[in-house]
C-alpha cells in the first residue's frame, strides 16, 4: 500500500487565542492522516503561547511543531512556518479559520494523480459574524491580474511553493494573491473544488483584517506593488500604465477596480 504523502499545515498565529483551538481541531480531525502542523506564534500578546502549548501537551501522538518568532507579519510567519515544514505539500490556515474533515484528503487526491496541478482550492463559507457562501471569481489567469480568484487557504506543493520563493515579504495584504499568481503564472496548474470546505471567519468585534478601517488604502498599496512587481506579466495582457490611462476601452474598467485611485490621482495632477 503507497504510503500516503505528508502535508505540513501551516497555522500563523497572532493573538488568536480565543479561536486557535478550533482552527487546529479542524485540522486535527481530518479524514486524512499524513499531517503534521506547524504553529508560528507571531509574536503574540496574549495567552496564545500558553493555549498552543496546552493544544500540543493534549495530542502528544499529533506531530506540532511550535515557532516561534518577534511579530513580522503574516507573510514572515508563513515563510518562517515553511522553512519548518517537512511536508510535499503546504496549507497556509490562519489562527481563526478552520477546513471540513475532508478537505486534505480530497485536494491531495487530486494532486497526487495529476502531476501538472500545483494549486487546489475549494469553494468557500463565511461563518461567525456572518454566514454564508464567501464568493470569489471563477480562476482565469487575466482575471487574477485585477483580483484574487484563490483564498489563503489552497494546499499547494512544497516544490511550487519553493519555486516562486515563498510569499513576498514586503507586503502583508493581499499577499496569497501575489503568491498564487506567482504559481499560477509561471508554473500553471489550479484547480477548484465545488464544494465548501474551507470556511473564513468574520469576527463579531469586527477585528479581521477585511474589515480594517484602512484596508482600501492598505490594499491599493499592496496592488500597486504587485503591479508594478509583475508589470511585464501585466504588459503581456494588455494592462501597461499607458493604455490604462489614455484607452476609452479601460475606461469603465480601470475606474471600477483596484487602481481606479492611482490613475485618477495620476490624470487630475496632469491636467
Amino acid at each position: 500500500m503507497k504510503k500516503e504523502s505528508l502535508i505540513s499545515v501551516i497555522i500563523p498565529c497572532y493573538n488568536n487565542a480565543e479561536f486557535i483551538t478550533e482552527t487546529i481541531d479542524s485540522v486535527l480531525n481530518q479524514d486524512y492522516s499524513s499531517i503534521e502542523i506547524v504553529v508560528v506564534n507571531d509574536g503574540s500578546t496574549d495567552n496564545s503561547e500558553q493555549v498552543i502549548h496546552t493544544i500540543i501537551d493534549q495530542n502528544p501522538h499529533f506531530c506540532i511543531k511550535y515557532v516561534s518568532q518577534v511579530n513580522s507579519g503574516p507573510s514572515k510567519a508563513r515563510n518562517n512556518g515553511a522553512k519548518n515544514a517537512q511536508g510535499d505539500y503546504l496549507l497556509f490556515l490562519d489562527g481563526d479559520d478552520k477546513i471540513a474533515p475532508t478537505y486534505l484528503s480530497k485536494c491531495i487526491s487530486l494532486l497526487e494523480n495529476d502531476a501538472n496541478l500545483n494549486i487546489v482550492y475549494s469553494d468557500s463559507e463565511l461563518f461567525d459574524a456572518q454566514t454564508g457562501p464567501w464568493h470569489l471569481p471563477t480562476f482565469d489567469l487575466e482575471r487574477m491580474l485585477t483580483m484574487n480568484c484563490i483564498h489563503i487557504s489552497a494546499v499547494t506543493r512544497k516544490a511550487a511553493f519553493d519555486t516562486v520563493g515563498g510569499f513576498d515579504e514586503n507586503i502583508n495584504y493581499t499577499e496569497d494573491w501575489e503568491l498564487w499568481l506567482n504559481i499560477a503564472s509561471e508554473i500553471g496548474g489550479v484547480h477548484k473544488i465545488n464544494e465548501p470546505l474551507f470556511f473564513y471567519r468574520k469576527r463579531q468585534d469586527k477585528s479581521s483584517l477585511t474589515d480594517n478601517i484602512n484596508r482600501d488604502y492598505i490594499a491599493a498599496k499592496s496592488r500597486l506593488y504587485i503591479y508594478t512587481k509583475h508589470y511585464d506579466l501585466y504588459v503581456k495582457y494588455g494592462y501597461d500604465f499607458d493604455t490604462l490611462i489614455t484607452s476609452q476601452k479601460y475606461k469603465q474598467k480601470y475606474y471600477d477596480v483596484w487602481y481606479r485611485k492611482l490613475f485618477y490621482q495620476f490624470k487630475t495632477k496632469n491636467h
